[in-house]
Formats: structure tokens, sequence, C-alpha cells
């Protein structure tokens, strides 16, 4: 059997960013500064279920592949802790 690739998204998907979302809307607009803040991405929490489904999928042997809008992605930070590695 053929093994295929699925890909995940980082924020929203695999990283819950409500606490960061909620700090950057100011007078109910979104500060994209604020959001992509360094500091405030360490509000972000693994999404324990859609990172288990990542885990199950990789154990099946499919290939897995992880976009993000991020300008300074760093995986191996919040992910590797989750059991989700990061080839470049």
């Amino acid at each position: 059997m053929k093994k295929n690739t699925v890909i995940f998204d980082l924020d929203g998907t695999l990283a819950n960013i409500e606490a960061r979302r909620v700090k950057s809307l100011m007078n109910g607009k979104m500060n994209w500064d604020v959001f992509f803040d360094a500091e405030n991405i360490q509000l972000d929490l693994p999404n324990k279920p859609v990172i288990k489904m990542a885990q199950l999928f990789k154990q099946d042997g499919f290939k897995i592949i992880i976009f993000s809008g991020r300008k300074n992605f760093s995986c191996a930070t919040r992910l590797s802790t989750s059991g989700i590695s990061c080839n470049r």
C-alpha cells in the first residue's frame, strides 16, 4: 500500500492560539505586530488531540508536513516535546 503525506497547519491547528489572539485584539481589530511577537507566541498551547492524530499518522508511515505563516518558525521549540519532529 502506498503511504501518503498529511499536512498540518501550525497556528490554530497544532497550536491553540486563543490566548494570543485575544491579547492581539485591540478595539475589535487584530494587531498583527502583537500577534506575531515572539513573547506572545509563548502563550500558545499544544492542541493535544490534533497532535495525537499527527503522531498516529506518523506511526502508520505517513510523512508529516507542517506549514506556518510565522516568519521565524522554530518547530523544535514547541512540537518536539509533543513527539512531533521537524525536518527542514
